[in-house]
């Protein structure tokens, strides 16, 4: 019977054991991703990033931190995105950064901005994109058509078309156009010095003719309107 009973001790002891080390893990991945031990609580997701270009190749980025566990050894990485890539960013803003920072040495173009909570490697909390922000000196300017030169285009077109020419044009600007029955407009970025503008009306015939004006807004907000250079005819 001793012998039976010290043995009993003995598994329930060990099984003890094997358990801590279960238990401790559980808090460290909860609710993030990865694994450890020792720190328990919530880790969220960075909230509110905003950007803007003060000067330019320079990018300013700022946001509000996420909930993160007491004490934990928490870090924050700002992410560049061009297109659908996200590229470490640099200057103040390189890892690990603080908010708010400047992006520096950054090519003429339109960005958004993301920053990701980190605490250790691997257990992460990624922020939503921020909105649109243009860096470049070039400044936003229609040459083409004019004032003076207006494109003529018949109201009965089936499709209804210009090409604008100027500077500073970033992918993917809108259009506007003035007046009556405008119903769709989108634009084709060829350069920086060229979009093609397509547009149709609701009703042809009910469309008036004569002279209406068009704005171009780049992503980032910069924008140019040219006055009277477009022509609608009958």
């Amino acid at each position: 019977m001793y012998k039976a009973k010290s043995f009993a001790t003995l598994t329930a002891a060990v099984g003890i054991v094997v358990l801590l080390p279960a238990l401790a893990s559980a808090a460290w991945t909860k609710p993030g991703t990865g694994s450890g031990a020792s720190i328990a609580g919530s880790l969220t997701e960075p909230t509110g990033v905003t950007v803007s270009s003060p000067s330019s190749g320079t990018v300013t980025v700022s946001w509000t931190a996420g909930a993160a566990p007491a004490g934990a050894p928490v870090t924050y990485l700002v992410e560049r995105k061009s297109g659908t890539t996200y590229t470490p960013a640099g200057g103040t803003c390189a890892s690990p950064a603080t908010s708010p920072c400047n992006d520096t040495g950054v090519a003429n173009g339109t960005y958004q901005y993301r920053v990701t909570t980190k605490v250790g490697t691997n257990w992460v909390k990624v922020s939503t994109d921020s909105g649109n922000v243009t860096v470049g000196t070039t400044a936003l300017t229609v040459t083409s058509p004019s004032t003076a030169s207006p494109v003529s285009i018949s109201r009965a077109a089936a499709t209804k078309s210009f090409v604008v020419t100027g500077t500073g044009f970033v992918s993917l600007p809108t259009v506007t156009i003035t007046g009556n029955q405008v119903n769709s407009v989108t634009t084709t970025f060829q350069s920086s010095t060229q979009i093609t503008v397509t547009f149709t009306f609701g009703n042809n015939s009910n469309a008036n003719t004569g002279l209406r004006s068009f704005t171009v807004t780049n992503p980032g907000g910069a924008a140019t309107t040219c006055t009277n250079c477009l022509n609608i005819t009958t």
